[in-house]
């Protein structure tokens, strides 16, 4: 676990910020617990967050700054992406790359923020993320996704 890591839990905690009104911009809050070291010496590791419906949700333009990021953790940022399910012009998640201070086993404390835009329909909210390292050609090694 000293040269692999991976994120364990993905929760929402929702705070007195956030809105469920449809099209409305709301603070969403999330928690994530990682084990082993993500980020050693050499190593990207990056976390892909991704709204289901995956056709439904539209955060912004992919490959901007997400939103009022912000993080109890260090080193990071966080841009939306495209990812299958929706236009190559339209993000329906979000990238938090792992930067200067790797994640070493984060634990229930470790959270974050952002601003998002709800969908314009009301929707189940459901969302996937997976944690992986990029290789020096930024292919994707050891996927581990879990649930929200």
């Amino acid at each position: 676990y000293r040269e692999r890591g991976y994120i364990t839990s993905f929760t929402w905690k929702p705070d007195t910020e956030y809105t469920p009104m449809p099209g409305e911009v709301a603070k969403f809050t999330f928690g994530i617990r990682t084990f082993g070291l993500m980020g050693f010496s050499g190593t990207v590791y990056v976390i892909d967050f991704v709204a289901h419906p995956t056709d439904v949700w539209r955060l912004g333009s992919p490959d901007t700054a997400c939103d009022g990021y912000s993080a109890s953790f260090v080193g990071t940022k966080c841009d939306l992406r495209s990812f299958p399910g929706a236009r190559a012009s339209e993000a329906n998640g979000f990238r938090i790359t792992i930067g200067s201070t790797p994640f070493d086993n984060l634990g229930s404390d470790a959270h974050f923020y952002l601003r998002i835009k709800n969908p314009i329909t009301p929707v189940n909210m459901h969302w996937t993320a997976t944690s992986l390292r990029l290789t020096s050609d930024n292919l994707p090694e050891e996927p581990y996704t879990v649930f929200l």
